[in-house]
């Protein structure tokens, strides 16, 4: 049974303090693999599942409620887990807005917004 996030999060950064070797089922994106140098096990048994992926979703009318513009942008953004767990760290660890976040992240990388703007050419 899954505890309380508060819980094993208190758990996780005890043992960290303390210096201790500890294993625990983590998944990313989470910003707990952003405070400390932590080694990913191999499960060749896959007991806890396999990797996870992230996809866009949008309702199947989505293209013909947005501009063409609009549609080429949300095909070409993507975000990593890396990112995904940047922003989550923000959030959870810095105590930052959700908005205030993204805004910083944004500004952060301006080379990745800049290829999500550019116009298609057609």
């Amino acid at each position: 049974v899954p505890g309380k996030p508060a819980d094993w999060i208190a758990w996780f950064n005890a043992n960290l303090s303390a210096g201790e070797w500890f294993v625990t089922p983590l998944w990313q994106p989470q910003f707990l693999n952003q405070v400390a140098r932590l080694r990913i096990l191999e499960e060749p048994k896959e007991l806890l599942g396999r990797t996870d992926a992230a996809y866009l979703l949008a309702h199947k009318d989505i293209s013909q409620k947005l501009d063409k513009p609009t549609m080429d942008v949300l095909r070409r953004m993507e975000l990593s887990v890396k990112w995904v767990t940047e922003l989550d760290y923000m959030v959870n660890v810095k105590n930052m807005a959700p908005r205030d976040a993204a805004r910083l992240w944004l500004a952060a990388h301006p080379v990745t917004v800049s290829y999500w703007l550019e116009p298609d050419e057609d």
